[in-house]
């Protein structure tokens, strides 16, 4: 069953002119042609939808892809890390087996001890 053919459209047409009489045939052709093409104007806004998504995931699986092949430097060799450290020294920490995070919140609670001010944690 590919569509309609002739026959039925014809009898659609018939059915149509009947129910509704020839006055009035007009005005349903216009509210019919309105509705077909608010129908189409939904189907494109959601096949554009749909695009923007699954460009939107092939972004994220693209980007998975890639950082998966990321290298990374060991922390000790990172900038961030040695300002840490030289932070840490300054304010009497010992830094010996510490990670960047622990250093960084020893450092908060030293300077929030220092200048009076109550830890957020």
């Amino acid at each position: 069953m590919d569509g309609l053919g002739t026959g039925e459209l014809l009898m659609i047409f018939i059915f149509i002119l009947i129910f509704f009489g020839p006055e009035k045939l007009p005005e349903f052709a216009r509210k019919l042609g309105y509705y077909y093409r608010k129908l189409n104007e939904y189907r494109r806004f959601l096949d554009e939808e749909i695009k923007k998504g699954y460009l939107e995931a092939e972004k994220m699986v693209t980007f998975k892809e890639d950082s998966d092949k990321l290298k990374f430097r060991p922390v000790e060799k990172d900038e961030l890390y040695q300002e840490l450290l030289e932070t840490a020294r300054e304010l009497g920490i010992d830094p010996k087996g510490k990670s960047s995070v622990d250093l960084a919140r020893e450092i908060r609670e030293k300077l929030a001890e220092r200048d009076g001010v109550k830890s957020n944690e």
